[in-house]
């Protein structure tokens, strides 16, 4: 009998946090009254905007972070969100958040109605591979569609590229995306600039 071994696999971690749906949309709207809309990955009308600070949220993704129970604790994490809030149409470009400091980003869903988006992950091998044959004749995915929810997050590698489809509610479709930094990694990166 043959057995396949599934070499090099790129994680996507989710979960649930249970936070309160509506206390959080309510922060979300005075924070998004207060702070303008920048253009980034956003498109057609979605909202963007850096800097969200909701002390029960961060805790949540920092206590929730995929551990390696074989390697050393995380340590302080650093954690930088941003808002997202698509309308009717909008949508977010592919893209990733490619940055040798970052250990992990990720994206909450506060508010997710029917056919709003779902979250598309790309093959991170090059788009050569899926030229050659074997890829012909395995039909390998050259993206996977994930469909979230409210309260769930999603935690993935920052260098691989996603994108968000266009919505087809007339509800907004409500999400904050983050990257976590470990403090060695920032010391780390300390010390090297401040090599002499």
């Amino acid at each position: 009998m043959s057995q396949l071994h599934p070499l090099f696999p790129t994680f996507v971690w989710e979960t649930h946090l249970g936070l309160d749906k509506d206390d959080l949309v309510s922060a979300i709207k005075k924070f998004s009254e207060e702070n303008e809309s920048v253009d980034f990955t956003n498109r057609d009308g979605g909202y963007q905007a850096h800097g969200f600070n909701y002390p029960l949220l961060t805790d949540a993704i920092k206590n929730n972070v995929p551990t390696n129970s074989d390697l050393e604790d995380l340590g302080k994490l650093h954690i930088h969100t941003w808002v997202n809030i698509n309308n009717s149409g909008s949508y977010n470009v592919r893209h990733d958040h490619t940055d040798g400091i970052i250990l992990l980003s990720g994206c909450y869903y506060v508010s997710v109605p029917e056919n709003s988006g779902n979250i598309k992950f790309h093959d991170p091998r090059s788009e050569v591979i899926h030229s050659m044959a074997d890829a012909r004749y395995y039909q390998y995915d050259r993206s996977v569609e994930l469909i979230p929810e409210d309260d769930l997050i999603y935690y993935f590698p920052s260098w691989l590229q996603h994108e968000v489809g266009s919505s087809k509610s007339d509800d907004e479709r409500i999400s904050i995306a983050f990257n976590l930094i470990r403090k060695p990694d920032v010391d780390r990166y300390c010390n090297v600039y401040n090599y002499e």
